[in-house]
């Protein structure tokens, strides 16, 4: 839950009338400057609750829009025909198939992505310097001064 919190992601349940946990939707923004606008998204329901998904799923998705998320990615198995049809009802589409990408029983299954735009893409949610790993001005300075250049004065 730690790769989610604040702003990098939302987690919301479904629960039972009797508050018993139903289902989970998760979105994880992605860890990079270049693309923060691109989320993945984790959807799990309860076979009784399963009517409930789309409400769920429509929540976690207004939550993403909220964070500044504007594409989401939904890997499904390939033998997940009812989560496919959730995800297809709430307006994502199919736009690729990744081959023997989850153990089932004995056997490999496929992995199909499904993506949803929320909002057109705009101005970027953080800066790039919020991001661990991504190069400050000076690094630049830096490796362009070649290796006989001054480290920048702090």
């Amino acid at each position: 839950m730690l790769q989610i919190e604040g702003d990098k992601g939302a987690a919301l349940v479904l629960a039972t009338p009797k508050n018993r946990m139903a289902g989970l939707a998760a979105v994880a923004r992605r860890d990079t400057f270049e693309q923060q606008h691109l989320a993945t998204l984790s959807l799990r329901v309860v076979p009784g609750y399963i009517e409930h998904a789309g409400v769920l799923l429509q929540a976690v998705l207004e939550r993403a829009q909220r964070i500044g998320v504007s594409l989401v990615e939904f890997p499904i198995a390939a033998v997940d025909d009812d989560l496919a049809a959730i995800a297809s009802e709430a307006g994502f589409d199919e736009v690729a198939r990744l081959p023997n990408r989850i153990g089932h029983g004995d056997a490999w299954v496929d992995v199909r992505i499904f993506t949803a735009s929320l909002v057109a893409r705009s101005q970027p949610f953080h800066a790039s310097n919020t991001y661990y790993g991504n190069r400050h001005s000076w690094h630049s300075a830096r490796v362009s001064g070649g290796p006989d250049a001054d480290w920048p004065k702090t």
